[in-house]
């Protein structure tokens, strides 16, 4: 019998299928999310876009976020991206200043969807090679007890 064969064909089925099913179903659950989805609040004191997991966040909370009193009169504006989720700030100084946070927040676009993709990566590929490389420790234990 051709032992080593069987498991090599028997690993690449498992993790195959562990690649397809738990991380699809762990994909599905962040594409649900910032920066897939949702909308981000742009803090002006940190200088930092915070992540919201519904499109629209309610008025409290960026003001909340901005340390801004609850009475006032504050207006949230909306400002679209471009193939992104909306940002929400507070109190927008100018049309320029609205520019500058847009272009500063769709330039750091990249390293917000490998942020994201990333523990999915991990989560879907990091079992299988474990597994791989327990099967290998045990195969190479075994021939060790072969007859001479």
């Amino acid at each position: 019998m051709r032992w080593r064969r069987g498991f090599w064909r028997l690993w690449v089925i498992i993790s195959a299928a562990w690649v397809l099913l738990a991380g699809g179903m762990d994909l599905t659950d962040t594409l649900a999310r910032p920066p897939f989805a949702g909308s981000y609040i742009y803090v002006r004191h940190e200088d930092a876009y915070r992540p919201y997991y519904s499109p629209e966040p309610d008025v409290e909370t960026i003001r909340r976020l901005n340390n801004a009193p609850a009475t006032g009169n504050s207006v949230p504006a909306r400002i679209a991206i471009p193939d992104g989720p909306p940002v929400f700030l507070l109190d927008p100084r100018s049309t320029d200043d609205v520019r500058q946070i847009a272009a500063k927040f769709e330039a750091a676009k990249w390293s917000r969807i490998a942020s994201a993709l990333w523990p999915v990566t991990l989560f879907a590929f990091i079992p299988p090679a474990v597994l791989l490389v327990i099967g290998m420790a045990i195969a190479w234990v075994l021939r060790g007890f072969k007859p001479a």
